[in-house]
């Protein structure tokens, strides 16, 4: 088994986004548990894909045969250049929310926040990653900060698995965003936050 982005311990929420039952560990992949299903899904450089192909416009082969699935961001000069100046779509609220946010996980045993849309970080969100909360970086995405990929219309997480889910800058995305937000209810844990 390749080493994961992921903690082990979270291994045991994970589920298949097809059907929603357990994943077995394989070497490089992990399986779904019911044999109706048997979908497998790659671990790509310790990065888990679980992806639900029959129901998402992204594909398992696109991340296996390492093809774009979003525009991305580019390390190219004009992009360096571009984040010397502030962005028209600045949150400046952000820092706010979050500081809000983590005050009221504090007190939650696990600290566990799913951050859906995590490739990179999220503007305002720098002040707050640290050891007091474990963040599960995920998106549709390779990224800097990516610990598994999946969409968000499948979640690919047992139900009340978070204290907290941060979708920034996502829903605007999605072709469902009831679906989405459907998913991240039935992940957070009850009096979970968003």
């Amino acid at each position: 088994m390749p080493s994961l982005k992921i903690k082990m311990d979270l291994l045991q929420s994970l589920r298949c986004p097809v059907c929603y039952a357990a994943l077995v560990e394989g070497n490089e992949y992990f399986l779904c548990s019911t044999s109706d299903c048997g979908k497998q899904y790659p671990i790509i450089d310790g990065v888990p894909v679980l992806i639900n192909d029959s129901e998402s416009i992204f594909s398992i082969n696109d991340y296996v045969n390492k093809r774009p699935t979003t525009m991305g961001y580019s390390d190219s000069l004009s992009a360096r250049i571009k984040s010397l100046f502030p962005s028209i779509s600045h949150n400046f609220i952000a820092v706010n929310n979050y500081a809000v946010f983590f005050d009221k996980i504090k007190n939650t045993p696990s600290r566990r926040v799913l951050i859906i849309g995590g490739s990179i970080m999220g503007e305002g969100l720098k002040p707050f990653y640290s050891d007091d909360v474990e963040f599960i970086d995920s998106d549709v995405t390779f990224g800097k900060n990516t610990k598994i990929i999946f969409d968000a219309h499948n979640i690919p997480f047992a139900d009340c698995t978070f204290d907290g889910v941060i979708i920034q800058a996502v829903l605007e995305h999605v072709a469902d965003p009831f679906q989405c937000v459907g998913e991240i209810h039935r992940v957070l844990k009850t009096k979970g936050l968003v």
